[in-house]
């Protein structure tokens, strides 16, 4: 199954999906990813919605029958305190194993202002230095949680 553009869907998909770049069943629900947002609608009303921002994102992999977004998400701020970002994943649900690597290089493309059906870019290789013996002594121990 290839994923749907949004000039081949009908009026009626086109009103659930709003501004979807591409929409697509999976086994229990309805991915839908815009330029600003993915999200997935479960089919059942006990469901819950899931929306993730596309500015907090870092990543998109598949994992088995899941779309897994790496996300960086603000929290605090306010009378409470400095803002601050802390890593966390969303899993969204898929049909199968292909549907969620299809969708995982949709979203790392549209992340990067690319066609979501396009070939997707190189993905970036980065090299982190740690200096064990500046500061506290935490470096290790954020970097363990914050890596990607």
């Amino acid at each position: 199954a290839k994923l749907r553009h949004l000039n081949s869907m009908s009026a009626e998909e086109l009103l659930l999906s709003n501004t979807a770049l591409l929409s697509e069943e999976t086994g229990g629900g309805r991915l839908d990813v815009s330029w600003q947002v993915v999200q997935y609608v479960p089919l059942t009303s006990t469901g819950r919605v899931q929306s993730v921002a596309l500015a907090d994102c870092v990543g998109a992999s598949a994992e088995r029958s899941e779309l897994v977004l790496h996300c960086v998400t603000l929290h605090g701020g306010g009378c409470l305190g400095s803002p601050h970002r802390e890593p966390s994943q969303a899993r969204m649900p898929c049909r199968d194993g292909g549907q969620a690597e299809r969708w995982a290089a949709a979203v790392w493309n549209i992340m990067h202002g690319v066609a979501p059906d396009a070939p997707p870019p190189r993905q970036k290789r980065w090299l982190v230095l740690i200096n064990p013996v500046s500061g506290p002594g935490h470096a290790r121990r954020v970097y363990a949680r914050c890596r990607p």
